[in-house]
């Protein structure tokens, strides 16, 4: 059951991200879409600032991380 709330919140989360170096326009991705990479850089920067993001939002970036992996999903990094 879990698994399938996961597929559904993958397609309708969105994350704003400011780019690598945290210079560009904000561009929201859905979570289905966030590259691989970037996907791990979210999750070591919400570690890094516990104080300023719910323990859920984490939790969610960590099911994809998972669900990924156990699906064999890779998305590669955005086209620059």
């Amino acid at each position: 059951m879990k698994n399938n709330l996961h597929e559904v919140l993958r397609i309708i989360f969105k994350w704003g991200s400011h780019g690598k170096y945290h210079n560009e326009p904000l561009v929201f991705r859905t979570l289905e879409n966030i590259s691989d990479s970037h996907l791990l850089h979210i999750i070591a920067w919400i570690k890094l600032y516990p104080e300023c993001y719910s323990d859920e939002i984490l939790n969610i970036m960590i099911r994809e991380q998972d669900f990924r992996t156990n699906n064999y999903i890779f998305i590669p990094d955005y086209e620059e």
